[in-house]
């Protein structure tokens, strides 16, 4: 005799994406709560460049799937656009208090943030459904 036994079903991706999502607000909370408000840290400047770079190389991937008509320049648009969110919230943070925070806050509000949304529109277009 034979006993068959039911796969599992799997775990709706929205179920793990919301447990994750939560997750990480936790997280966050008692890394704010926990971290001192200054630290020292080491190889600052190419964390610094990493960001500029891996910025760059988004932009000029969108523009080459653009040029050949692809439609994954909207993945490439999309993750460009988080980056510069992330060099816009970095730059201004870490510039707060000093005599650096108006230019932080100038390239974000006139060049990080406005190119953000140009790429995150860039990618919904893209996306959008054709008529």
């Amino acid at each position: 005799m034979t006993t068959t036994v039911a796969a599992p079903r799997p775990v709706p991706a929205t179920a793990v994406l919301a447990v994750v999502g939560a997750a990480l607000l936790l997280i966050a909370a008692v890394t704010g709560w926990a971290l001192p408000g200054t630290a020292t840290a080491r190889h600052w400047d190419v964390v610094w460049a990493g960001l500029d770079v891996g910025t760059a190389v988004a932009a000029l991937t969108t523009a080459a799937l653009l040029r050949a008509r692809d439609v994954r320049a909207a993945l490439t648009a999309a993750a460009g656009a988080a980056l510069l969110v992330v060099d816009a919230w970095f730059d201004v943070t870490t510039a707060a208090g000093t005599s650096g925070a108006a230019l932080a806050v100038a390239e974000a509000v006139l060049l990080e943030l406005p190119l953000a949304l140009a790429g995150a529109l860039l990618a919904a277009r893209l996306l959008a459904p054709r008529r």
